[in-house]
């Protein structure tokens, strides 16, 4: 039972019950919006803006399939067969026929290993980046700080 729900309510929308590594995609305006289930929303529900995907645990490694619905091979696919203008959307129907690029189960490890390294570069610079525009403005700070005291030269 959902935290929100009755029993019988949940029941009846049994389909849309979330599983710790279901994967979330958006499928009403923003379109191709993608996310993994975390332990706490285990039982959950998902409305229908979203799609849950459930992996078949011998063929796909979740986290694989979470970084190839965010490709653009498949970002062109959502393209193709998106429908409305004001308020985008897919069918679930749609979301079945898109077509995945499927490496061996160990392939997908090398690929999401490599993805996640790259990803945790990135962070390390931007953080490395910040600290120095935090450093930048701190020594800005202090010359205009000199400047209006006289004490540049």
């Amino acid at each position: 039972m959902g935290r929100d729900t009755s029993e019988e309510i949940a029941a009846r929308y049994h389909r849309s019950t979330l599983k710790t590594g279901d994967i979330i995609l958006s499928i009403v305006g923003t379109i191709g919006k993608v996310a993994m289930v975390p332990i706490p929303l285990y039982g959950g529900n998902i409305t229908q803006s979203s799609v849950r995907i459930r992996p078949v645990p011998s063929g796909i490694i979740p986290t694989f399939l979470a970084w190839a619905l965010r490709t653009p091979v498949l970002i062109s696919q959502y393209d193709r067969r998106r429908l409305g203008t004001a308020v985008p959307r897919l069918n679930v129907q749609d979301v079945r026929l898109l077509a995945i690029p499927l490496p061996p189960v160990a392939e997908q490890q090398r690929i999401v290993t490599e993805i996640e390294r790259r990803f945790s570069m990135a962070d390390e610079s931007e953080a490395q980046v910040e600290a120095s525009l935090r450093r930048s403005e701190g020594l800005r700070q202090a010359i205009l700080k000199r400047a209006f005291e006289g004490r540049l030269g």
